[in-house]
């Protein structure tokens, strides 16, 4: 998939290559300058522009899948997390200064387990925002950077849209599970 770009206009993209895995790649709006940003990674997800421009976050599969963060032409590459459980689904805090993403805490088969962290953009202050039972996933900050927007998806089957105040943690159900 194409991802939208920042000023002053590079467009990333994902390019599948013959192993399987995929790569990001950055190109100019008129398909001039492109540029392989991840090499030769055997696995990279959708790339995620900072709002500034200046980063790019995505996750990638190397041992494990871990959340990474790079500047824009391709260096300085920091992986997040480290961590042995699956990393998905970054999302850049408006200002720039954290990722909010899903995080596969228990078995990936039964849709449960799958709760929000955020970490900051250097990789310190990795923080559990939800802790349930049930699948959050996609998350999305607000505009001003004091709440997150995401899915939820139960054992049971039921799905709905969960609103978080950062500086009180309460979660509120903006939609009915059905």
């Amino acid at each position: 998939p194409v991802v939208a770009f920042p000023d002053p206009g590079i467009i990333a993209y994902l390019f599948s290559v013959e192993t399987g895995g995929a790569q990001i790649h950055v190109m100019a709006p008129n398909g001039s300058q492109h540029a392989n940003l991840t090499g030769s990674i055997a696995y990279t997800g959708v790339p995620i522009w900072s709002r500034d421009g200046s980063k790019v976050a995505f996750e990638r599969q190397a041992q494990e899948v871990d959340i990474y963060v790079m500047d824009a032409d391709g260096g300085n590459l920091l992986n997040l997390t480290q961590s042995a459980e699956i990393e998905a689904n970054p999302s850049w805090s408006p200002d720039g200064t954290h990722l909010v993403f899903e995080k596969w805490t228990g078995a990936p088969s039964d849709f449960t387990g799958v709760e929000l962290f955020s970490v900051k953009a250097d990789g310190s202050d990795l923080t559990q925002l939800t802790t349930n039972t049930q699948m959050d996933y996609l998350s999305a900050w607000s505009p001003d950077g004091q709440k997150i927007a995401f899915e939820v998806y139960t054992a049971a089957g039921k799905q709905a849209i969960c609103v978080m105040d950062i500086a009180s943690s309460n979660i509120i159900t903006v939609t009915d599970a059905s």
